[in-house]
């Protein structure tokens, strides 16, 4: 085989292995894939923000003390690891049992019905009624794993994003479902969800940064700081 070859190959040889392995531990291959992508993705959503703080601070001001830039610390810092792993340890121990479980269910609820309005059914029920379950965790799991220390705090910016969330993961949620209904074994459904949602997640938390760098997190009553 030619190493062109081998390399196109290597691909298929892993994603092969990986639903193996996700056959035989199911939640303990979600857990690890959803750990990981949450990790990189607070490391990611850091550096975007840094990024576009600067730009906006060369637009309207130079350095100062509302400099935005430097309020968001860099990748390597700790406060942006220890972060980070709180984050992963939600994706490993909350948020994949959840999207394992959730989707589960879905697979029950339309197994052995293949028709295009069974298709159409599965979606209305995964993006009205699982997304907005996924939604609020994550908004909770976020709002904790930034400070939030109070329910009413942690419940007033869950009400404050979830709809705007929903909406936006919604159409990007829909159209995994139709691509996981045409070319993925049901297997590897979870996973692709879970890239799918880390990447509607990784807009949330840049989103949610941004403000934070601009207002401040919202206070224990459920004001802004």
């Amino acid at each position: 085989m030619s190493a062109k070859g081998q390399t196109v190959a290597l691909p298929s040889r892993l994603l092969a292995r990986y639903l193996v392995q996700l056959e035989r531990s199911p939640i303990l291959t979600k857990a690890a894939t959803g750990g990981a992508a949450y990790y990189l993705s607070e490391l990611v959503s850091t550096a975007l923000v840094r990024l576009l703080a600067r730009k906006t601070r060369s637009l309207k001001a130079p350095h100062g003390p509302h400099d935005r830039a430097q309020r968001v610390p860099g990748i390597l810092t700790a406060q942006t690891q220890w972060l980070a792993l709180k984050l992963a340890v939600y994706a490993a121990f909350i948020a994949a049992p959840l999207d394992h479980g959730l989707y589960e269910l879905l697979a029950r609820l339309f197994r052995g019905h293949t028709s295009r309005r069974t298709r159409i059914a599965e979606i209305v029920v995964a993006v009205g009624a699982i997304l907005p379950i996924q939604n609020a965790v994550y908004l909770a799991a976020l709002s904790l794993v930034h400070g939030a220390r109070k329910t009413r705090q942690v419940v007033a910016e869950v009400q404050q994003d979830l709809i705007g969330v929903t909406k936006m993961s919604a159409v990007i949620q829909t159209l995994a479902l139709i691509i996981a209904q045409r070319v993925l074994p049901q297997s590897a459904w979870t996973p692709f969800f879970t890239m799918a949602a880390v990447t509607v997640d990784t807009a949330i938390n840049v989103q949610t940064k941004l403000a934070r760098t601009t207002t401040g997190p919202l206070g224990p009553d459920g004001q802004m700081e």
